[in-house]
């Protein structure tokens, strides 16, 4: 059993990737080659400390990506690479450098592949995109908040803002997923992602609207004035509407687009800003269970995700 802290379940969005907890529990079968993959990679760069660094917390990787304390320190090793300037597009040609090394090892050279073997493989392709993703957006959220775009700090401060002035709101905390067509996006187009869904975001709102970018590829939506959970409702069918149609990129291509949105509203899920943004988040973490697209708090959702079967 394993105790899950309901103000920080995961940095990751392992739900949105298809990697459920049995999933997890398979990756580990492949700690030793991925280890063993990684460290004749990282091989070719012995001279690059900070390299070394994130290559350390990646070796874990099969085993612990469901671990908060672990995806906190691999994503502080991916910030600090950036701080040093090693380009994004270097360091995602090295992680799938290590992904493919693992492929003989873990399929063989035969033309006839056990099935369970194609599966292992594509999980672990799913975990490394998971990871990544993340971690882009990160850097995302930076270029972001220079280009006047609010991270979850200015969401915090303007949820406080409102509720202090007694006005009731609604919150909507958003994610946009596609694992399949992300695993053929370049690391440019990648980067490109965010900023074209703040654009597709902000035409769907009221002047008095707020939209801020928050936790790894999470948008939140503050609706402000709201009298009933009708509002939101709509809001969310209205965002669900405009990301039926796919976007597309500067390169030309299109990708469909997974739409997730928790909701809740003041002061009926939460009277401070900090319990209404989990509150949101948990409404939206609880779709992965339940297939729907749009859903609202309810209590029951901490004891959910408090404690969990491994």
């Amino acid at each position: 059993m394993t105790t899950i802290s309901d103000k920080d379940p995961t940095y990751l969005e392992l739900a949105a990737f298809g990697l459920d907890q049995g999933a997890l529990r398979s990756i580990g079968v492949l700690d030793s080659i991925w280890r063993a993959a990684l460290q004749q990679v990282a091989a070719e760069r012995p001279d690059d400390p900070a390299l070394q660094e994130f290559f350390k917390f990646s070796a874990s990787l099969p085993v612990s990506l469901p671990d908060p304390l672990w995806q906190k320190n691999w994503l502080a090793a991916w910030r600090k690479l950036a701080g040093r300037g090693v380009p994004l597009s270097e360091v995602l040609t090295l992680l799938f450098a290590v992904v493919e090394a693992c492929a003989v090892p873990v399929m063989g050279e035969s033309q006839s592949v056990a099935r369970v073997n194609v599966d292992l493989y594509s999980l672990l392709r799913r975990s490394v995109f998971c990871a990544v993703s993340a971690a882009i957006e990160l850097d995302e959220e930076a270029r972001l908040a220079e280009h006047g775009v609010p991270g979850e700090l200015a969401a915090l401060q303007h949820l406080r803002k409102m509720l202090e002035s007694g006005r009731n709101l609604a919150l909507l905390s958003i994610s946009l997923v596609n694992r399949h067509s992300f695993a053929h996006l370049s690391a440019s187009e990648l980067q490109t992602l965010p900023a074209l869904f703040a654009e597709r975001l902000g035409n769907r709102l009221r002047a008095e609207d707020k939209v801020f970018s928050g936790r790894e590829g999470e948008w939140l939506l503050v609706f402000p004035d709201v009298a009933s959970m009708v509002q939101p409702s709509l809001a969310g069918a209205r965002i669900k509407q405009s990301f039926a149609e796919p976007i597309r990129l500067i390169s030309g291509r299109s990708i469909s687009l997974d739409v997730a949105i928790g909701a809740a509203m003041s002061p009926e899920h939460g009277a401070d800003p900090d319990t209404l943004l989990q509150a949101a988040r948990l409404a939206r973490w609880d779709l992965a269970r339940s297939r729907q697209e749009f859903g609202w708090y309810h209590p029951d959702l901490h004891s959910n995700w408090q404690t969990r079967d491994d």
